[in-house]
This record gives C-alpha cells, structure tokens and sequence, in this order.
C-alpha cells in the first residue's frame, strides 16, 4: 500500500475476532490470547469475547 508521496506505508495487522489492529504480528497473538481466550468456569467452553461468555452462561447454564 501507498501513501500520498508514493511511499510504501506498513501494512498493519488486523484481529479478524474485534477488529484491532497492530504494527507486528506477534502483539496481535499477544492479544488473541489475552482478550479472545476466555474459558466458561463451568463447562471449560472456549469463547472469544466476554460478551460470547455471557450469552454462553445465559443459554448454556442459566446464569
């Protein structure tokens, strides 16, 4: 990609879960794993967000 001076622009990393995005492709693992590795407490579910625990909670064990 180019910017307005013909420069080549660094192409960022996008979390496909949120949309955020980061210089490297290790910060965007670092934040994979922290904010879309939740477990259910219960069930030991895997989720991506705390919002999908909530309803998981809601639909799966009437929390």
């Amino acid at each position: 990609m180019e910017d307005d001076s013909g420069m080549a622009t660094p192409q960022l990393t996008k979390c496909p879960g949120c949309g955020a995005q980061f210089d490297t492709y290790d910060q965007l693992i670092d934040h994979v794993v922290e904010a879309h590795n939740i477990t259910c407490q219960v069930c030991g579910a895997k989720l991506n967000s705390k919002e999908e625990l909530l309803q998981h909670n809601k639909q799966k064990h009437n929390l």
